[in-house]
């Protein structure tokens, strides 16, 4: 009989050590994987936070430029509006100086 109890004993050991070991990494295991997804969930919260941040800032940055933006085109396109009509006088006096210039050197070279 305690050939069988030896057995018995040795078996029920093995199976009760091997049983606490699978349970201690398990145990391990889960509190690591708890604390990443406390981690992982902190971080989704931030990156969230961040991201209506951008949101915002993106929708401010929308309304800056609409609001100075046009001002600010058509205050250069006005600018160019009165450059030309303030150049387009003196081009035109050129252009008739160039004509006359080419004329009496047209008229001189003729006579000579």
């Amino acid at each position: 009989m305690s050939k069988h109890d030896f057995k018995h004993g040795l078996i029920l050991g093995a199976v009760l050590g091997t049983a606490y070991t699978i349970y201690q990494r398990t145990k391990a295991t889960s509190a690591t994987t708890a604390v990443d997804t406390i981690e992982l969930k902190h971080d989704t919260k931030l990156v969230t936070q961040n991201f209506s941040e951008f949101q915002h800032a993106l929708k401010h940055l929308k309304h800056e430029i609409e609001l100075t933006l046009q001002p600010t085109t058509k205050a250069i396109q006005q600018d160019i509006s009165e450059f030309q009509f303030q150049v387009e006088p003196r081009l035109e006096r050129l252009k008739q100086l160039s004509s006359d210039l080419e004329s009496s050197v047209t008229e001189q070279s003729e006579k000579q």
